[in-house]
């Protein structure tokens, strides 16, 4: 009998990944074992890009809608020193690169650190597109699982080559799936089994986080 997978597509700097938090710890939660996390790319390499302003109002548009569609927050220091910060960059390569290393050193920790990266970002206005802020949040979340790292060993974990591989491979992946399910943007969930897979309907990973649990466990006793 094939044992059941659930992949979560996802990008670090997605607003509606963020919007999907709640559905993303009770998965965490209820199938630790069988949650794998898909990072995309879809915001780091070519993705990337300078913050202009122009897409910084666009991107607090977009905010404002997940915010009042899902009450996720999205504040003022977000706007502030992030959208209309100085010299930044849309980028989420740091974070990738740092949830990669962290889910190398304990499976559970990775979306635990995606939930503290989206909170830094869009609630206490942290640029998480810069190595240093991400690499301080790290040291804060892997504490908590008793990996004692320090700052300075978190940013040289994400200056490393073999990790920089490691993600590259990850996002590589997500990318074929992703094309060969039809999949276009992010956040998604499949379930898979065996050579089978089933996309979630995206809104159910914004809305009743139990009618979404119920929906797994469905498809486990099929």
């Amino acid at each position: 009998m094939s044992e059941l997978r659930l992949l979560y597509f996802f990008d670090p700097l997605c607003g509606w990944c963020y919007a999907s938090a709640p559905a993303l710890a009770a998965l965490a939660e209820h199938y630790p074992q069988q949650l794998q996390l898909m990072p995309s790319g879809l915001f780091s390499g070519q993705g990337a890009r300078p913050m202009s302003r122009d897409f910084a109002d666009y991107a607090w548009q977009n905010d404002q809608r997940i915010e009042k569609m899902t009450g996720q927050r999205f504040t003022e220091a977000y706007l502030q020193q992030v959208l209309h910060g100085k010299d930044v960059r849309f980028d989420s390569s740091y974070a990738s690169l740092a949830m990669t290393a962290a889910a190398a050193m304990a499976p559970a920790l990775e979306a635990q650190l995606l939930h503290a990266l989206q909170l830094a970002r869009y609630v206490e206005g942290v640029d998480t597109s810069k190595a240093e802020h991400v690499a301080a949040i790290c040291q804060q979340v892997a504490e908590t699982q008793g990996i004692s790292l320090s700052r300075q060993e978190w940013l040289e974990k994400l200056q490393d080559s073999t990790v920089v591989a490691q993600r590259d491979a990850r996002i590589g992946q997500a990318q074929q799936f992703m094309q060969q399910l039809g999949i276009q943007g992010v956040p998604q969930l499949v379930v898979n089994k065996g050579d089978q897979y089933g996309v979630i309907s995206g809104g159910a990973l914004y809305q009743d986080k139990e009618a979404l649990l119920e929906m797994i466990a469905s498809a486990f006793r099929a």
